[in-house]
C-alpha cells in the first residue's frame, strides 16, 4: 500500500480541469470520449452533466477523429449527455445509431423528457493519504447555533486519532461521518477568534499535523462569513401551487382564458377552464385551469397553521401565459385569475400575523411569449429597444416558433433573456427588490444555474437584497447537490431534489 502524504486546500466546488496531468487530492481524472459515425460530420462536441450544472465543457477533436476531454471529479455518481453539433442526444443509451452514444458510461436513467442521461461512477483510488480543510467554505468552517464548527476531511481508514491545537487551548475532532472515499472530522467550540491548525496519528503511529508545523497556522477573525436565518430554525415549510390549492372566488375564473399564451401565439393550445372536480385532461400543463387562487390560501391559512407551518412558497403569482406561472408576462402585475394586489397584501398580512412568513417564486432566466417586451420585439424588431433582451435567430417571427429565438430548452413559450445585459439585469434586480418591499419575506429562484453569467447575477442579487432585507431568504432552485452556490455569496440554501432524488427515492424503492 502506498502511503504519500498529500495537504491541499481546495477552490470551493471540487471540479477541476486537469493541470501537468494531475488532479487536485479527493479527485480523479477521468476521461469523457465521443466517437462519431461512420460519415457523420461534426463540427463540435461539449459535456454537459450534472458535475458542471449542464453548462458546456468543449471537447477536442483528436488525431483518430473522435472527441475528449478529461476532467478532475470527486467521488460520486454523476448525470450527463455530450452536446454535439449545438444538439441534445434525445436518449444517450440508444442515439448513437441504436447504440450508447457513450460506451463507457455506467448506466443510464430519466431525464425528465423522455430520454436518458448517462451516468458516470467516479470512486477515488486507494492507498494515497490526503487531508483538506477550507476555511473560506461553509462544509469546513461555520458558525451554528452560537458555536463555532471545524472540520477537516482526511482518507478512509487511515487516521487513528485527530485534535484541533488553536490559540485558545486543544480540542479533542470526532469523526462525523464516513464514507467509502472519505472521512469527516468535527470539533465545536466557543466562537471566538483564534488561530488553530490539525495535528493527529495516522493508524501506522506517524504523526501528521495541517499546516505544517513550519507553516503559519489557520486563523478565524470571530466573524461568521455566512449568518445563520434564525427565524428558519425549526420551521416548517409548505409549498403550494395556487391554481390547484383551493377555489375561494369562482368570479376571477375566467380571466384565466384572458391572459392565456394563447392570446400571443398561434403555437399554443386553447385553454380549458374546468370545474374543481372536473377530469384533468391533456393540457393539464400547462392550459387546464381549476380556479385556485389566492382567497382559497387565504381562507386554508388557519388549517396550515395547525399542520406547524411557518413558511409558505408560493409558486409563481404574477401575470402569466399558463396554470404553472413560469412563463411571466408581467412581473410587476399579479395574476388576474388569482386575485388581485390588495389580496395578495391580504395574504400576506394575514400569514404573518399568523407567524408565517412567505417566498414568491422568482423567473429571471426567461419569460412567457406574452411579456410586453418580448411583444414589443415582435412588433418591430431590431428597431425595438429591447431586442438585445432575448436571442432572436430570425425576424420577423410568429411568437412560439422555438426556431427563430432561443427558448428554455428550446421551448418557443418560454423566450430566454438575456442576463448579459445590465438593462436585463435592472429590471429584474428591480423585480425582486419590488417584491420583498411589499412584503414578501423571500424568493426561490427558478433554474438560476441557466443564466448568462449566473455567479455574477445572483451574486449582486444577494449583495443587493440583503443590503436591504438582511433577514430576506434566498434559496435556489438547482437539481444536484452544488456546495458552490451555498458559500454565503449567492443563496442561504438549495432546493434539496438531491436528498429527495438520491436518498428518500432509493429507500422508497426499497434500495
Amino acid at each position: 500500500m502506498r502511503w504519500g502524504l498529500v495537504l491541499a486546500w481546495l477552490a470551493a466546488g471540487g471540479l477541476f480541469l486537469p493541470a501537468a496531468g494531475q488532479c487536485p487530492p479527493f479527485t480523479v481524472p477521468v476521461i469523457f470520449t465521443y466517437i462519431p459515425l461512420p460519415e457523420e460530420e461534426i463540427t463540435s462536441v461539449s459535456l454537459r452533466g450534472s458535475f458542471n450544472n449542464w453548462g458546456e465543457w468543449p471537447m477536442e477533436q483528436q488525431p483518430d477523429g473522435s472527441w475528449a476531454i478529461t476532467v478532475c471529479l470527486e467521488p460520486g455518481t454523476y448525470q450527463y449527455k455530450f452536446f454535439i453539433n449545438g444538439q441534445w442526444p434525445h436518449d444517450m443509451a440508444t442515439a448513437r445509431g441504436g447504440e450508447p452514444v457513450d460506451p463507457e458510461a455506467d448506466g443510464y436513467v430519466d431525464d425528465g423528457f423522455e430520454g436518458q442521461n448517462a451516468i458516470r461512477i467516479v470512486r477515488l483510488p486507494t492507498g494515497e493519504f490526503c487531508l483538506r480543510h477550507q476555511p473560506e467554505d461553509p462544509a469546513y468552517l461555520s458558525v451554528a447555533d452560537g458555536q463555532l464548527v471545524i472540520r477537516i476531511q482526511v482518507s478512509p481508514n487511515f487516521v487513528k486519532g485527530l485534535r484541533l491545537v488553536t490559540s485558545e487551548g486543544e480540542h479533542p475532532l470526532e469523526r462525523q461521518l464516513s464514507w467509502p472515499d472519505g472521512e469527516l472530522w468535527r470539533a465545536s467550540l466557543p466562537l471566538s477568534p483564534l488561530e488553530y491548525r490539525f495535528q493527529g496519528t495516522r493508524t501506522d503511529g506517524e504523526a501528521f499535523s495541517l499546516p505544517p508545523a513550519e507553516e503559519a497556522p489557520f486563523s478565524f477573525s470571530g466573524e461568521d462569513p455566512f449568518p445563520q436565518l434564525g427565524w428558519l430554525a425549526g420551521g416548517v415549510a409548505y409549498q403550494i401551487f395556487p391554481d390547484r390549492f383551493l377555489n375561494a372566488d369562482p368570479e376571477n375564473d375566467p380571466l384565466a382564458l384572458e391572459t392565456d399564451a394563447a392570446n400571443f401565439s398561434p403555437f399554443s393550445p386553447q385553454p380549458l377552464l374546468s370545474g374543481w372536480s372536473g377530469p384533468v385532461t391533456e393540457l393539464h400543463c400547462c392550459h387546464q385551469y381549476f380556479g385556485g387562487d389566492l382567497a382559497g390560501i387565504i381562507r386554508k391559512l388557519d388549517y396550515l397553521q395547525e399542520l406547524g407551518v411557518t413558511l409558505l412558497y408560493l409558486n409563481p403569482v404574477f401575470d402569466s401565459g399558463s396554470a404553472h406561472g413560469y412563463d411571466t408576462h408581467d412581473y410587476l402585475r399579479v395574476a388576474p385569475r388569482l386575485g388581485t394586489e390588495a389580496k395578495l397584501r391580504q395574504l400576506l398580512a394575514e400569514a404573518h400575523a399568523r407567524g408565517m412568513r412567505v417566498l414568491f417564486d422568482f423567473v429571471p432566466n426567461h419569460t412567457g411569449v406574452g411579456f410586453w417586451a418580448f411583444q414589443d420585439v415582435v412588433r418591430d424588431g431590431p428597431a425595438s429597444p429591447y431586442w438585445d433582451w432575448f436571442f432572436v435567430r430570425r425576424w420577423p417571427f410568429t411568437p412560439g416558433d422555438a426556431a427563430a429565438y432561443q427558448g428554455w430548452w428550446g421551448l418557443g413559450s418560454l423566450p430566454k433573456l438575456n442576463t448579459g445585459n445590465p438593462q436585463v439585469r435592472e429590471y429584474l434586480y428591480q423585480v425582486a427588490l419590488h417584491w420583498l418591499e411589499f412584503g414578501f419575506d423571500g424568493l426561490r429562484v427558478d433554474v438560476p444555474t441557466e443564466l448568462v453569467d449566473a455567479p455574477g447575477f445572483f451574486r449582486e442579487l444577494r449583495r443587493l437584497v440583503k443590503g436591504r432585507f438582511p433577514e430576506a431568504y434566498l434559496v435556489g432552485e438547482i437539481w444536484q447537490l452544488a456546495p458552490q452556490w451555498v458559500q454565503g455569496d449567492h443563496f442561504d440554501s438549495l432546493m434539496n431534489y438531491a436528498l429527495g432524488r438520491d436518498v428518500l427515492l432509493r429507500y422508497a424503492q426499497g434500495e
